[in-house]
């Protein structure tokens, strides 16, 4: 992202009251644990390294 990366954006996704219930699923090609446990940190529901099949996307969508 060119202004802010994921990780900031969930913590302003997070700060609003407005959205702060809004589902999010990162999706990202990193595929470390410690990227996974601190996106995790940051808020996020759900984590997705690429690459990902559509039919995993659509499973974590109907879980949510």
């Amino acid at each position: 992202m060119p202004i802010m990366d994921g990780e900031l954006f969930i913590q302003k996704l997070r700060a609003d009251p407005l959205l702060v219930a809004l589902p999010v699923i990162m999706i990202s090609a990193r595929s470390l644990d410690v990227d996974k446990v601190s996106a995790f940190k940051h808020g996020v529901d759900d984590y997705l390294s690429k690459p990902f099949s559509r039919r995993e996307l659509l499973a974590r969508v109907k879980v949510r």
